[in-house]
């Protein structure tokens, strides 16, 4: 276990002592050029995916989706702004299927695209979206599955005796659909019959990941990660404990900014429930998460290292092989064998794609 944690301004830092927690490295192995040249910062990275001798890079601003070797080089790239077949208008990820198809999800259209390895449109796929509006997208063998975020309170679909969840669609690429598992909940809006509108302002959200054999959902509220695997049976379940963080005065004021916009924006026909709010008592623990190949790796959200370097748990199947410190503003996209793959972000919001390797300390 780790040893010798210190509170600091409602955060937690290492000291020096690790305990016998391992320390895995890290190294940058080589960064991407932007699809204009000339310089590796890129406008806005929707998501990479990569697949065996693959790398594929969505780029929002752009609206096109690029394919890469595994050296780096670029092979093709598909897409464009609009609402035509293999066109964008609001592209979000890049997921590969275990049979190479390209899917870029697509919320603006409303529909999942599906490209094959050679960046050739093949079809596309509406959303499931009639009780929300689809996020955070993972790919589980021949299933793409994504989350239903709430729709916004003003919406037209808020009826008295509703709450608003955050539902979790799994849809088949081998041809069937499956139903609506309710693998995540998340309650943010409650309307009571009874005349009493509940809100539930939360700083974290559910989050995926997935290697293409195990899917790995958490709430983000506690370190539990519950594992399934493709044939939809449980896979078993990480848990560790760590220390409860409160909300900071920050945090509480800006979910109080939020709710008080949700006052404000509440239909006619609600202005005159009683309105009562729950506040979370504590911060969120799990940050990011990211899997390949049986690893996968937990951005700690309530601990940092003393240099500012973010946490990253690494658990190999279920059990805890030691940590990485990565820079802050890295976010994780994809991992594969000893690859790392994501973007860095610098203070001008400047993003570049990047390649790691890491490994343990015995190698």
């Amino acid at each position: 276990m780790l040893k010798c944690l210190v509170t600091v301004a409602s955060a937690i830092v290492f000291s020096p002592g690790f305990g016998d927690a391992q320390q895995w490295s890290s190294s940058v192995e080589y960064t991407l050029d932007s699809p204009s040249g000339g310089n590796s910062y890129w406008g806005a990275i929707g998501g990479i995916a990569v697949a065996p001798s693959r790398m594929y890079v969505f780029d929002r601003l752009e609206h096109r989706l690029f394919a890469y070797d595994q050296s780096g080089a670029r092979q093709w790239n598909a897409g464009g702004r609009g609402k035509g077949p293999g066109e964008f208008t609001r592209g979000r990820s890049v997921l590969t299927t275990s049979s190479d198809l390209i899917i870029v999800p697509d919320p603006g259209n409303s529909r999942l695209t599906v490209f094959d390895r050679n960046g050739k449109y093949k079809t596309a796929h509406d959303f499931e979206n009639t009780t929300g509006i689809p996020a955070e997208w993972v790919a589980l063998g021949e299933r793409i599955v994504y989350m239903l975020n709430p729709l916004p309170t003003a919406g037209l679909m808020l009826r008295p005796g509703m709450a608003t969840k955050t539902l979790v669609i799994i849809r088949d690429f081998a041809g069937t659909e499956d139903t609506v598992a309710r693998l995540v909940k998340r309650d943010l809006v409650s309307i009571q019959e009874a005349g009493q509108l509940v809100l539930y302002p939360r700083p974290n959200r559910p989050l995926m990941a997935s290697d293409g054999k195990v899917l790995y959902v958490t709430s983000g509220d506690s370190y539990e990660i519950q594992l399934t695997s493709s044939d939809g049976t449980s896979s078993g379940t990480i848990k560790r404990i760590v220390p409860s963080v409160p909300i900071s005065g920050r945090e509480r004021a800006s979910m109080e900014v939020m709710v008080d916009t949700i006052r404000k924006t509440l239909p006619a026909s609600f202005r005159s429930y009683r309105i009562r709010v729950e506040y979370p008592a504590k911060r969120p623990v799990i940050a990011q998460m990211v899997a390949g190949d049986g690893k996968l790796l937990v951005q700690r959200a309530d601990i940092a290292a003393k240099d500012g370097r973010r946490i990253w748990d690494i658990f190999v199947g279920v059990r805890y092989a030691g940590y990485l410190a990565l820079p802050p503003g890295f976010t994780a996209e994809a991992l594969s064998g000893s690859r790392l793959y994501g973007t860095m972000t610098d203070d001008m919001d400047v993003q570049t794609v990047i390649v790691m390797n890491f490994k343990p300390p015995s190698q």
